[in-house]
């Protein structure tokens, strides 16, 4: 719905002046909130998400490392060579010799834009979630839902990636979710793989030590 959304808004108004409406408006406080939800983004929940992915099975903890190394495939590969020339908006702005609102505290970045990293990152795991954990309620899925969105719009906010590289962001990062589960649904279901940490065996190691 938000990919849709979003790029029926790209279609109607355009990728810069969506991304110039967003930055005219920006104020201090929505800059530093958007990089509380940027963090969404990062290596950090991923790896995270690995280490919980353990209690379920090594399994599950292999899928989620396997769509980190896809997923960056994914990003590399335009950013290092199909759109490795895509500006981000600061150089783009810069060479025009216009000034944009910034946020305090963020790195500007000026080049390999395309897609949006954070962003394919937290809907590979907004994807991936109700995989893993089929019993999520509708309550804890909504708030990823949002939080991954929140962290694409973030993107924008902070002046480091285009509405359409948001977007882009959003395709793959849903498209590696998806052909991560494909692709173990129809892997052999080998009993190593069915091995798991828990909670009880470190409660049982802190009690020995």
């Amino acid at each position: 719905m938000a990919f849709g959304l979003l790029g029926t808004w790209l279609f109607i108004f355009g990728n810069v002046p969506i991304f110039l409406w967003i930055n005219e408006n920006l104020t201090p406080r929505f800059g530093q909130l958007a990089r509380i939800f940027s963090a969404f983004g990062e290596s950090i929940p991923m790896g995270i998400l690995v280490f919980l992915a353990f209690f379920i099975s090594v399994r599950s903890a292999f899928a989620v490392g396997f769509s980190w190394l896809l997923g960056s495939c994914f990003s590399w590969l335009f950013k290092f060579g199909l759109a490795s020339e895509a500006l981000r908006p600061q150089k783009f702005f810069l060479d025009l010799d216009l000034a944009i609102q910034t946020v305090s505290g963020v790195k500007g970045h000026h080049y390999h834009s395309f897609p949006s990293g954070h962003t394919l990152t937290a809907f590979t795991i907004a994807f991936l979630v109700p995989f893993l954990y089929k019993k999520l309620t509708i309550k804890w899925m909504t708030l990823i839902w949002v939080t991954a969105l929140a962290c694409g719009i973030s993107r924008i906010v902070l002046a480091q990636h285009w509405p359409i590289d948001v977007l882009g962001g959003m395709f793959f990062g849903s498209t590696t979710a998806f052909l991560t589960v494909w692709i173990f649904t129809k892997l052999p279901e080998y009993q190593v793989f069915n091995f798991k940490l828990s909670w009880s065996g470190f409660k049982k190691m802190d009690k020995s030590q």
